[in-house]
């Protein structure tokens, strides 16, 4: 037995609607699944950035141990020594164990690094 749905209008743009089933056909699947992904996405980002602002509420509000941050900084650079001080990956080329460059590869962040 499928899930109860309520059919619901929608006012897009002729472009989006293209964009849109376009993209559903080069997927195997319908407009209105991707709407609906679409729709949880945003839900889930809302979701995500409340707990996020609650988050550093609780840290404005109770602000960490220095030394607990120390610590913490010292384990970071032990187990990642790649990171820089801001928790970034450094924008040089990833390469492999063996120091070799590699193809279009990206960096935790996302940022894309080819070589």
């Amino acid at each position: 037995m499928g899930v109860a749905r309520k059919q619901v209008l929608v006012q897009l743009n002729d472009q989006l609607v293209a964009d849109l089933d376009r993209l559903a056909a080069a997927r195997g699947t319908s407009r209105s699944e991707l709407v609906r992904r679409g729709a949880l996405a945003v839900l889930q980002a809302a979701d995500m950035a409340d707990a996020d602002r609650a988050l550093q509420e609780t840290y404005r509000r109770d602000p960490p141990d220095a030394e607990l941050v120390e610590a913490a900084q010292r384990l970071a650079a032990q187990t990642a020594p790649g990171l820089t001080p801001s928790g970034r990956w450094p924008s040089t080329l990833i390469t492999t164990p063996l120091g070799s460059r590699t193809k279009n590869r990206r960096t935790p962040h996302g940022s894309s690094v080819s070589g």
